[in-house]
């Protein structure tokens, strides 16, 4: 699945319109609430949010690809594409090179990502998350009504399915994506869902928040192998993290070091896998 999952970049300026798709298929213009404000608790950042121009190695999100991807979703099962999404993801974290390249850890991603040399990594990984999420809201807002409730009920299997295959990472994008309001909004894709779908969707809703409070996927029974890293690219970035308490002083350095202990921990755990 490498022509949508590492070959696609964000187009600079989308034509696509989140509102314009979301009165398409409720009918309306005017403001909604989601099918249920109390599982909503969306920590998004902006620089999840910002497409980046595409590149000579990369393609915008055209409608033929978006038509490529849609069949795929479509005729693919959900492990299947988890597992198509966790292998870029462990190639971008170079969790795929020889151990003898690996010997001085210069190259473990999850370290990397902790020093000054790791912005193109961050930044990468930002971009990601910005993508994943962009593509399953298009995928489900453009194109057909027909479709559209299969599609969201296959992403919702593939966020579980990234957790149980210990994605983090992608689990957290997928959730994320899942509950922006232009897709909240839409009720009819919700109560088309069967029922053993919406359990499935509270799983997925109840892993994220679990991971948002510093738990790992280990609570939920599942072996982490890609840590959710959104915190620690936030901070690192530099811009105003959504995961950081800016209460008082206090909180906020606790926060902060809640989450660079979780880093440390992480990079120890890969390290003694190399």
């Amino acid at each position: 699945m490498q022509s949508f999952f590492s070959s696609l970049q964000l187009p600079p300026t989308p034509s696509y319109s989140p509102d314009v798709e979301r009165n398409r298929f409720s009918g309306g213009s005017s403001d909604c609430d989601s099918p249920d404000g109390s599982v909503r608790a969306s920590r998004d950042s902006g620089i999840y949010s910002s497409p980046s121009p595409p590149d000579e190695h990369h393609v915008c999100l055209s409608q033929v690809h978006l038509m490529q991807l849609k069949q795929y979703l479509l005729s693919k099962k959900p492990d299947e594409i988890s597992l198509a999404i966790s292998h870029e993801h462990a190639k971008i974290l170079h969790f795929l090179e020889p151990n003898e390249k690996l010997e001085c850890k210069a190259k473990n991603g999850l370290r990397l990502i902790l020093l000054p040399s790791g912005s193109s990594l961050r930044r990468e990984l930002i971009e990601r998350c910005s993508l994943l999420r962009f593509t399953c809201l298009l995928s489900i807002l453009s194109g057909s009504r027909r479709d559209a409730h299969v599609i969201l009920k296959k992403w919702i299997l593939t966020a579980v399915s990234l957790a149980r295959h210990g994605d983090a990472f992608a689990c957290s994008c997928m959730a994320g994506a899942l509950s922006e309001k232009p897709l909240e909004c839409v009720q009819w894709f919700w109560t088309l869902l069967d029922a053993e779908t919406k359990k499935e969707l509270e799983m997925m809703r109840n892993i994220n928040k679990s991971l948002m409070k510093g738990e790992r996927l280990e609570h939920h029974n599942h072996t982490t192998i890609i840590p959710f890293l959104q915190p620690i690219l936030e901070i690192m970035s530099g811009s105003d993290s959504n995961y950081v308490d800016d209460t008082s002083f206090a909180t906020e350095v606790e926060s902060l070091w809640k989450w660079l202990d979780r880093a440390r921990h992480w990079w120890h755990g890969s390290r003694r896998l190399m």
